[in-house]
């Protein structure tokens, strides 16, 4: 009995196995590269126009691809990557700018006596 893939990660590992191809392989007959492939095959969401080369390649109706991204958006609590990257982006500047050294304390001027 064979068991049907249950999400497009699962579906592109199990076309591309059992036709024996590698991610390059593959990924030169989809149209994309091979590191796009291995992420999508983790679980990563595909960009507009991988995932409707996919849904075609795979016979998944658009609406299904569509269906599953936005409910693995929902359960990341709906960020787009676009902000997840820009986060990522803005922490990575705040740890990488050095703190400037204070500036050394000035000594006290002596105060004349009033005459």
């Amino acid at each position: 009995m064979k068991t049907r893939p249950r999400n497009l990660a699962q579906a592109v590992f199990w076309d591309r196995s059992h036709r024996g191809m590698t991610l390059r392989e593959y990924g030169r007959m989809i149209g994309t590269s091979a590191p796009t492939l291995s992420r999508l095959e983790n679980g990563h969401l595909p960009s507009l126009d991988v995932g409707l080369r996919l849904a075609h390649r795979l016979r998944l109706s658009v609406s299904d691809l569509i269906a599953e991204t936005l409910d693995k958006m929902n359960a990341e609590g709906g960020e787009s990557m676009a902000k997840k990257k820009a986060k990522a982006r803005a922490k990575k500047r705040r740890k990488t700018v050095a703190p400037q050294p204070a500036a050394p304390p000035q000594p006290a001027t002596p105060q004349q006596p009033s005459v």
